[in-house]
């Protein structure tokens, strides 16, 4: 190997083991045992949202986070495939942290497509929403993007929060988090949580 491939091949692996570190660090906050009764870190929630309007079948959820994709290096091939689902919910209040579904999006394998030069994005569009996973800088470690829309939503109260996102992906694995901390905005018509650098 050359010296020129071989500084680039460490450059890649020291990026994919800070980020794995990183990631392990942020979820072990907050990950939970979501609705397959395992508990899985691999995606790590940054912030989430829930707007409800007065105009029926407009409210709509927002959610960003990264994943961990190491374990499953055919996820995006098999979400092109099989589809994913997406739900948003709360692991607070009387539910004593056990995850409480609000809504759920779901998008058939015509609505996804891998895309990118190198095959290493995934883009979800249908009548529900947008999923996305975006390649972060290591190696199979994405930004994940949900933007749920035209939904009928009953908004959590602030109480029931943090708000929490699992994604129910073909590789049999339901992948949660939550994150805090939450504010009402807008005379209670918005719920928004952030997680704290």
């Amino acid at each position: 190997m050359s010296t020129g491939k071989a500084i680039r091949h460490r450059v890649t692996f020291s990026l994919a083991v800070l980020a794995t570190g990183l990631l392990q660090l942020s979820s072990a906050q907050a990950c939970f045992i979501d609705t397959d009764g395992v508990t899985d870190c691999t995606f790590s929630l940054r912030k989430a949202s829930i707007t409800n309007r007065s105009k029926a079948d407009t409210d709509s959820w927002q959610a960003e986070g990264e994943l961990n994709g190491l374990a499953s290096p055919d996820l995006l091939q098999q979400i092109e495939d099989e589809g994913v689902a997406v739900a948003i919910g709360t692991v607070g209040g009387s539910a004593g942290g056990a995850f409480t579904e609000v809504d759920e999006i779901a998008f058939a394998p015509g609505e996804c497509r891998v895309a990118g030069p190198r095959g290493n994005r995934l883009v979800c569009k249908g009548d529900q929403g947008r999923f996305r996973l975006n390649p972060r800088s290591a190696p199979s470690f994405y930004k994940v993007v949900v933007l749920a829309a035209e939904r009928e939503i009953d908004l959590p109260p602030l109480t029931d929060t943090p708000l929490a996102i699992v994604l129910r992906t073909p590789d049999g694995i339901d992948r949660g988090d939550a994150v805090d901390p939450c504010a009402a905005i807008g005379n209670l018509q918005k719920i928004s949580c952030r997680r704290l650098p």
